[in-house]
């Protein structure tokens, strides 16, 4: 209850705030779907209430689309249609390739432009590993960013994101990892046909639940070409670790 009350009050806050405040007001709050790991159907009920008498306008941010999604598409629940939804695409190359350049000289560096490219593509134009990927590469850099560099930072990322990969994969059960590291060398491969089933010593049966279960864990999406893994970080570390 203490917990609720501090909410309550938070909300006042900001509530009071936003009552004397005369330019518009935006208010992002990331990783919104973790309210649901509160375990109290309250919380999400109090944040309508005052979010819909609020003189601002909000954005609702996630990474497990699946579990953001029920928030707003379920019925039953308080925020129920009460956004509008929005699926952000991956970043354009040639924008983000030319970013990482202009972000090295404006640091006093480098980067040839065929470099920055090779990033962009080795982390498939996502944010947080494009960020990481080009600092650890200028870290590494003395003047000029080389080929060198990139694969070394592109390691330096992996061995130090595998922490979060195998609490994953310690997770999972032994078949649903099983499928998972199939999916992840085959992305878009017919599951249930009998060629992958027999390929990876799978049955029907099994990748039917690990499916399910992987994708409301938001590990695996469907797209019009097939099954893969939403990260693609954490794909090339599973054919790496397991393949």
């Amino acid at each position: 209850m203490e917990a609720l009350d501090r909410l309550e009050s938070l909300l006042g806050d900001i509530s009071r705030f936003l009552e004397n405040e005369h330019t518009q007001v935006t208010i992002a709050l990331d990783e919104f779907q973790d309210i649901v790991d509160l375990k109290d159907g309250r919380v999400e009920a109090i944040l309508r209430e005052h979010v819909q008498r609020h003189r601002a306008a909000y954005i609702f941010l996630g990474s497990r689309r699946r579990v953001l999604q029920e928030i707003f598409t379920t019925k039953d629940r308080p925020f129920y249609q009460s956004a509008t939804m929005m699926e952000l695409a991956p970043l354009p190359h040639e924008e983000l390739t030319e970013f990482i350049c202009d972000q090295f000289a404006l640091a006093g560096k480098s980067c040839p432009k065929e470099y920055a490219a090779k990033m962009v593509k080795l982390v498939q134009q996502y944010p947080y590993y494009a960020q990481a990927l080009a600092y650890r590469a200028f870290s590494l850099s003395s003047g000029t960013c080389t080929e060198q560099n990139v694969a070394e930072a592109y390691a330096g990322m992996l061995e130090n994101e595998r922490y979060g990969y195998q609490a994953i994969v310690q997770s999972l059960s032994a078949a649903h990892l099983k499928f998972l590291c199939a999916i992840s060398v085959h992305p878009f491969a017919q599951i249930t046909s009998s060629e992958f089933l027999q390929n990876h010593g799978l049955s029907l049966g099994g990748v039917q639940h690990a499916t399910r279960h992987l994708a409301e864990q938001d590990i695996i999406e469907k797209t019009r070409e097939g099954w893969r893994v939403v990260d693609p970080i954490f794909e090339d570390w599973l054919q790496r670790t397991f393949a």
